[in-house]
């Protein structure tokens, strides 16, 4: 089940609610970003989550990673992102449609969906989507059949990652912006609903990082970008400052948190030990 697929994601850097616990915490990373807008990634199980993560932090975009089965319309409004992107995922639309509170997409956010959620946002608007005769996987030739604020200054052919099996299906419910050689519905827009077949934060997609800048900034309007060499210059300061010279012990599991605060105590002191677990 579809259900099955999530609880089987590392979840651990994902909120799971909007209390006032959480909501304090997202202010204050924010606040230390000197940042005022962020995106609200809702992570669907796809294997490149993590970089289209890394690619926002490169534009200097502040992120907060969701659980699509526990954070629902209402909580959005409490979270209150500027812009929202949905992940690939293996799950499908048809057979086994993923947990979402397709509220969300009604809240007028401007989004942004990625393969699966692409297909989700394009089954929400009622557009048909079915398995292809033909599964995507690999580089494929994007073409842009209509100008959109989402590929601005970007060439109209261009190599995209693709890596999925249904296909959208053409339909006046949906504008379509651009194809591939067998996938008549490549990328498409309606209102503030956005969606693309494809892997922009890959390096394999030569024009992603634009296309995630220009969704940030033109669609979302988010100009306001963090300098992330100088939060973490500050945080080793502060840790520097709060050690005081003595000698730190880390236990490391090897996963992304420890490996951060490792990195950040490393810079901060010559008085570390670390202990893998």
């Amino acid at each position: 089940a579809a259900s099955d697929v999530y609880k089987r994601q590392d979840m651990s850097q994902s909120i799971t609610s909007a209390d006032e616990a959480t909501i304090s915490k997202i202010r204050e990373t924010i606040a230390m970003r000197k940042v005022s807008k962020f995106i609200l990634l809702f992570s669907m199980g796809s294997q490149f989550d993590k970089l289209i993560v890394q690619t926002l932090d490169k534009l200097g975009v502040s992120t907060v990673i969701a659980d699509p089965a526990r954070i629902d319309a209402e909580a959005v409004k409490k979270i209150a992102p500027t812009g929202i992107i949905l992940s690939g995922g293996p799950a499908s639309v048809q057979n086994e449609p993923p947990p979402f509170d397709e509220k969300i997409f009604d809240l007028g956010i401007p989004t942004l969906g990625i393969c699966l959620g692409f297909q989700m946002i394009a089954h929400h608007l009622g557009v048909p989507v079915e398995s292809g005769h033909k599964r995507e996987f690999g580089v494929h030739m994007f073409i842009q059949t209509f100008e959109s604020d989402l590929f601005r200054g970007i060439p109209k052919e261009s190599p995209v990652l693709q890596s999925h099996g249904d296909k959208i299906l053409p339909t006046d419910k949906l504008e379509i912006l651009g194809t591939t050689d067998n996938a008549p519905v490549c990328a498409g827009h309606k209102g503030h609903l956005w969606g693309v077949q494809f892997h922009p934060e890959v390096t394999d997609s030569k024009y992603g990082m634009q296309m995630y800048d220009n969704f940030c900034k033109i669609i979302c309007g988010i100009t306001d970008r963090f300098p992330a060499e100088d939060v973490a210059a500050k945080k080793i300061a502060e840790i520097r400052e709060m050690i005081n010279g003595k000698n730190v012990i880390i236990a490391l599991s090897g996963g992304s948190d420890s490996s951060v605060v490792a990195y950040l105590f490393k810079k901060a002191t010559e008085g570390l030990s670390l202990i893998h677990i």
